[in-house]
């Protein structure tokens, strides 16, 4: 499911244009439908505490633990900023700095992206 921007297309729950492009099948043909993306991720989270039994149990089973090391290891591959967001995060916080990953800003994670490709590059010399 992939999170697009639609300009003119504005959500009666939140007032966003992020929404969540969702494809379904209806009578053997594939359909495509949006759905508010922040209200998505809330039914998301709300499931997630509902049923943490559930997750956990997923999360420690083969499959559930080969689809989070997927993804983890793609964030890391392609430097994403989510992941650069976070490493930043923990070096600010191990040191007693408390920041809000969101108001990161863009310059300082193209930076610290830069560094990392420096560092990742002398690495394989």
């Amino acid at each position: 499911m992939a999170t697009v921007i639609i300009p003119g297309k504005v959500c009666k729950h939140c007032g966003g244009e992020r929404w969540m492009e969702i494809y379904h099948m209806y009578k053997g043909e594939r359909r495509k439908y949006y759905e508010c993306a922040k209200k998505n991720n809330e039914y998301v989270k709300k499931w997630n505490e509902d049923h943490p039994g559930t997750v956990k149990k997923y999360h420690k089973s083969p499959k559930g633990k080969d689809s989070l090391n997927k993804a983890r290891k793609k964030e890391r591959d392609t430097l994403t900023d989510n992941y650069i967001r976070n490493q930043l995060w923990n070096r600010e916080h191990r040191k007693g700095i408390y920041l809000v990953r969101m108001d990161i800003p863009k310059e300082q994670i193209d930076a610290y992206r830069q560094a990392l490709i420096v560092k990742r590059e002398k690495r394989t010399t």
